[in-house]
């Protein structure tokens, strides 16, 4: 890695912002072609004070496993016009990264079937849930990683371990579970039926000037529905989900499965 100065951080900062893509042209942008189409690959990291690591420019192609130096993505851009990557996050302590397999699986799931991620569902057995792993990550990190902290968001909205059919000794003092958000409203009357949680990328942008880059606090956000859809959400649901978006990036020194790197 090369060491770039302060006075090189406005240059820097310019080659992450001058072609900022909204998440449909970046889908676009990482359609099937997308291996042939990064010619270059840089990563960036932060590291206090203000220092700039950046991938030796001077390759054709900077190694995928440069990657494994950030501990957490923190901004991404593809740079269609240039054929570059650009990641950006904090450095990873010594074999803490992303590992470098967990890359090659996000990348052809990407590039493969445009989508990955893990749905965890009631399925015709009441006492059963049916997963589905998209993106072909069945029986990969990634997928057990994506597994585990959807599981544990449903550990988290009842405060009750499916594994060990006892209350979770991990729940943060932060979140409420959502039985306790309907137990303090007395004037929503229950009503039967589901809804389910997801975690999804924030919507909010990255936003960058010449010297500044501001990235949101939230980058995963938890969405809500009602089963079947279009049914309003009890407000014990949006809040649960508005308490885990809030706090997400703290749950990472109580809750294992959000530490991973990937979420």
């Amino acid at each position: 890695m090369v060491p770039i100065g302060d006075d090189d951080f406005t240059r820097a900062v310019r080659l992450l912002g001058d072609s900022c893509l909204s998440p449909d042209e970046a889908d676009t942008a990482l359609q099937p072609g997308f291996h042939p189409l990064v010619q270059k690959t840089y990563a960036l990291r932060l590291a206090p004070p203000m220092r700039l690591f950046l991938a030796d420019p001077t390759r054709t192609v900077s190694p995928l496993r440069d990657l494994s130096t950030v501990a957490d993505i923190e901004a991404a851009r593809f740079r269609q016009a240039q054929s570059e990557l650009v990641v950006i996050g904090p450095p990873a302590s010594l074999g803490n990264g992303i590992p470098y397999d967990d890359w090659l699986t996000v990348f052809r799931a990407i590039s493969s079937a445009g989508v990955l991620g893990v749905s965890i569902d009631p399925g015709p057995d009441t006492k059963g849930m049916q997963v589905r792993y998209l993106g072909g990550i069945e029986h990969t990190h990634v997928g057990d990683v994506l597994f585990e902290a959807d599981r544990t968001m449903k550990v988290m909205s009842t405060g009750f371990d499916n594994q060990t059919r006892s209350k979770w000794e991990n729940m943060p003092a932060a979140i409420q579970t959502e039985l306790d958000l309907i137990s303090a409203d007395a004037s929503t009357p229950m009503r039967g039926g589901w809804h389910r949680f997801w975690f999804m990328p924030s919507d909010e942008a990255v936003h960058t000037s010449a010297n500044t880059v501001r990235i949101p606090d939230q980058r995963v956000v938890v969405k809500e529905e009602s089963v079947p859809p279009g049914r309003p959400s009890p407000a014990s649901a949006v809040e649960f989900a508005s308490e885990i978006s809030r706090n997400f990036l703290s749950l990472r020194d109580h809750v294992p499965s959000t530490e991973a790197g990937l979420i």
